[in-house]
């Protein structure tokens, strides 16, 4: 097959129908088409390019809304980082002061420690020896106490014999 042998075939029905020319108020009508359809598209355009306008406006005052924030954030930063570097001045200043002050309360409060420390260790020692004299105390009013009773015992013994002798020389009285 040669490439000039190739020739477009058109079907029947296409051939078969007339070909007919525009007349005069087709043509009217297709052009008013026309017009209307390039008026909708310049008015389209218009729209477009005033909404655009509004939008441009509208994105301007939000950039500048954006910039005025991110300035005052800025200036906000700043001034956060400043009061910050102040307070951890004045925190270093206060805890410097505080140690100063526990140095001072416990070289003051190391002395009455160590004092009370002998003052306690006294007591005790004169604690220990009232203890051993109070225990010798006791030992010996215990031995007292167990003599009392003997002595007790040894009176009760003789008062019976006292009353045993009295009723017997009674009885010889009176024998």
């Amino acid at each position: 097959m040669n490439s000039s042998d190739i020739k477009p075939v058109r079907s029947e029905a296409l051939d078969n129908r007339k070909r007919r020319n525009i007349g005069g108020s087709s043509l009217l009508f297709v052009s008013l088409l026309g017009l209307i359809n390039l008026g909708g598209l310049v008015l389209l355009g218009l729209w477009f390019f005033n909404a655009s306008g509004y939008q441009q406006e509208a994105g301007q005052s939000f950039v500048e809304r954006i910039s005025f924030l991110e300035e005052e954030i800025d200036s906000m930063k700043i001034a956060n980082e400043e009061t910050l570097g102040s307070l951890e001045e004045k925190t270093k200043f206060i805890d410097k002061e505080i140690r100063k002050l526990w140095d001072l309360s416990n070289k003051r409060n190391r002395k009455n420690i160590d004092s009370l420390t002998l003052q306690l260790k006294e007591v005790k020692e004169s604690f220990e020896e009232i203890s051993k004299a109070n225990n010798s105390i006791l030992a010996k009013q215990r031995a007292r106490g167990l003599e009392i009773a003997k002595l007790e015992k040894v009176q009760a013994d003789l008062k019976t014999n006292l009353s045993n002798l009295d009723n017997s020389t009674e009885s010889f009285d009176t024998n």
